[in-house]
């Protein structure tokens, strides 16, 4: 069973890479291609692994929000949206993008202060 989800999955990226038009939106490349969402507050599901394993009706829905993006691109465009939905000074992009600036880890510190964690002894007198 799993080299036959694992042949439908490569299968199934195959035919989304050939109705996407088989080469980067960006720069043409059709090397290391990579499926990226074009809105990605609108993705429900991502088109690798077990989210090809749904039904084609509902992949295909989720592939017209998307586009091919070669390795270079889709790095520089998650980047931009990282700036976009997580900029720098917060803790968000602390926790989650593990930035260490000067401006995350001050963030990340007031926020520590504001909320310090909860600490038990487990059971062990002071």
């Amino acid at each position: 069973m799993r080299e036959y989800m694992k042949e439908r999955r490569l299968k199934r990226r195959g035919q989304i890479i050939e109705l996407l038009g088989g080469a980067c939106a960006q720069c043409g490349d059709i090397e290391d291609l990579q499926i990226d969402h074009k809105d990605p507050t609108t993705k429900k599901f991502k088109l690798s692994g077990k989210g090809l394993d749904g039904s084609w009706d509902c992949i295909l829905s989720e592939v017209k929000k998307c586009q091919l993006l070669c390795k270079k691109d889709h790095g520089e465009k998650s980047r931009f949206e990282t700036e976009a939905m997580a900029p720098h000074g917060t803790v968000t992009r602390y926790l989650k993008y593990t930035c260490r600036c000067d401006a995350c880890k001050s963030a990340y510190a007031k926020k520590r202060k504001r909320y310090p964690s909860r600490q038990s002894n487990y059971g062990v007198s002071a």
